[in-house]
C-alpha cells in the first residue's frame, strides 16, 4: 500500500511538471460565466479521471517489488494522466468550449 501511495505522488508531481511546461490555457465559450465554465470543468474533469481510471487501472499490487514493476506502475500512471488529460480535453470540446492561451501578465 505504502508503494501505491508513493507512486500516486511520482506521478502527481509528472503531472504537475507537465503542466507547468505548457502554456497556461482558459477555456471560453460564448455566454458561460464563470460559473457555469466552473462547474463544466469540475463535470468533465470527473468524467476524465473516471474514463482514465477505468482505462489505465491503479492495480499496483502489494506482491509486486522492485524496479521492473515500479517502472510498469509509473508508465501505467504516466498514460492514465495522459488519457485524462485528453479525455478533459474532449468533454470540454463536446460543451462547446474553446482553449484560449491565457493572457500573460505584463513585465
Amino acid at each position: 500500500m505504502a508503494g501505491g501511495n508513493f507512486l500516486r505522488g511520482v506521478a502527481a508531481v509528472a503531472a504537475l511538471g507537465l503542466a507547468a511546461c505548457t502554456t497556461p490555457a482558459e477555456w471560453e465559450k460564448p455566454g458561460a460565466d464563470r460559473s457555469m465554465t466552473a462547474t463544466d470543468m469540475s463535470d468533465c474533469q470527473a468524467f476524465a479521471q473516471r474514463d482514465a481510471m477505468r482505462l489505465y487501472p491503479a492495480n499496483m499490487s502489494a506482491s509486486a517489488t522492485g524496479a521492473a514493476a515500479m517502472m510498469s506502475q509509473q508508465q501505467t500512471d504516466t498514460n492514465r494522466a495522459v488519457a485524462q488529460a485528453g479525455f478533459f480535453e474532449s468533454c470540454m470540446r463536446s460543451k462547446g468550449y474553446v482553449r484560449h492561451a491565457a493572457p500573460q501578465p505584463a513585465r
